[in-house]
């Protein structure tokens, strides 16, 4: 009999030894009834399984009252990173095009997006990475991963951090959002060519708060191909 994807997941995570797995069990069960939830859940397995093939010790959180980020990731050395997923679908559109960065990496300045103009993907995550500020952990390294399932999207991300980045700067009032390291973006297909890969990362550069440890950022910059797990 064919196995279901939950069931794959779920194989792999435990070949994987990943931890947490019962309470992210619950959780889809919890979620069955809702098809988008699942495929929800279903992106935090895949950072997790891809996090787990790069050498780093996982386990998935269970949902709790408060806001909290959906996965921990320990290297032996003792860095840590805490990890918010989000499954980023993008509507067909036409892109507004990418603003310039600045050579250090910054925004000359927050770019105008036209009333009534589809809001574009790299404005799209710094909004929902903004919104996911509350499950930041305090004074910890922090990461959202975006996981695409609609597009390639890797383009995008430096624009999105550097918006972020501006929108600190523009909001001392909101300091959990200084808890916020790096952005990482697991692309729904792979480019082509020497390069081959489908997974960036980018650092928050105005993020004034705990920031990954060197072994931290250099393993997260090893990570740059989704293995094939399930």
């Amino acid at each position: 009999m064919k196995s279901s994807k939950t069931d794959l997941y779920l194989a792999a995570l435990a070949r994987a030894r990943v931890r947490g797995i019962d309470q992210y069990r619950k959780k889809l069960v919890d979620n069955a009834q809702v098809l988008t939830n699942v495929e929800d859940l279903y992106c935090e397995a895949r950072i997790a399984l891809i996090f787990s093939a790069y050498r780093w010790n996982v386990t998935m959180r269970p949902e709790s009252d408060t806001p909290e980020p959906d996965l921990e990731a320990r290297l032996n050395d003792g860095g840590l990173l805490y990890i918010e997923v989000k499954h980023f679908r993008s509507k067909k559109q036409d892109h507004i095009p990418e603003p310039e960065l600045l050579p250090d990496g910054t925004l000359p300045q927050l770019p105008a997006i036209p009333a009534g103009e589809p809001e574009p993907p790299w404005a799209q995550m710094c909004r929902r990475a903004i919104k996911a500020g509350p499950k930041y952990k305090s004074d910890k390294s922090n990461l959202i991963a975006f996981v695409a399932t609609t597009e390639q999207l890797n383009g995008e991300l430096d624009t999105a951090a550097a918006c972020y980045a501006e929108k600190v700067r523009q909001s001392p009032n909101k300091p959990q959002l200084e808890n916020l390291s790096a952005m990482m973006l697991v692309d729904s297909l792979c480019t082509v060519g020497p390069d081959r890969r489908n997974i960036w990362s980018c650092p928050i550069l105005r993020s004034r708060r705990v920031r990954p440890t060197p072994s931290a950022i250099w393993a997260l910059q090893e990570i740059q191909l989704e293995p094939c797990l399930i």
